[in-house]
C-alpha cells in the first residue's frame, strides 16, 4: 500500500510531512492525503517520489515481488538532486568538466 510505504520511507529518511512537502513544493496536507489514502500522487509525482527515495515505482505501489533495494547509491542520488539544481549552463560545464576528468583518467590507467 502506497500510503505505509511512504510513510515508512518518510520516516527513515528523518522527514517531517511539512519536511517531504517542501522537497516536492507541495503542502504537507498534500502528503498527509497521500499517507492516509486520501489521495494519490501523479504519475510525475510518483516517479520523483521513488527517485528521491531510490526505491521503484513497483516497490511504492506494494508489488510484492519489489524489494527495497537501493537503484542507485546514495552517493549517486545526491550527485543527480545537485545536478537538477543546476541551470542549463552549469549542466553544460558540470558535463564538460566530468568529459575531462574521464579522458585525465583514461591516460592515467592506459
Amino acid at each position: 500500500m502506497l500510503s505505509k510505504k511512504l510513510k515508512a520511507l518518510r520516516r527513515e529518511r528523518g522527514l517531517s510531512q511539512a519536511a517531504l512537502a517542501e522537497k516536492f513544493d507541495i503542502t504537507q496536507q498534500t502528503v498527509g492525503r497521500w499517507e492516509t489514502d486520501l489521495a494519490y500522487p501523479t504519475i510525475e509525482t510518483l516517479k520523483q517520489l521513488a527517485r528521491y527515495f531510490n526505491v521503484s515505482i513497483d516497490y511504492l505501489l506494494d508489488n510484492e515481488e519489489a524489494k527495497h533495494q537501493p537503484l542507485i547509491t546514495e552517493n549517486q542520488n545526491r550527485l543527480i538532486e545537485g545536478y537538477d539544481k543546476l541551470n542549463g549552463e552549469g549542466q553544460k560545464m558540470l558535463l564538460g568538466i566530468l568529459a575531462s576528468l574521464q579522458q585525465s583518467h583514461a591516460k592515467i590507467i592506459n
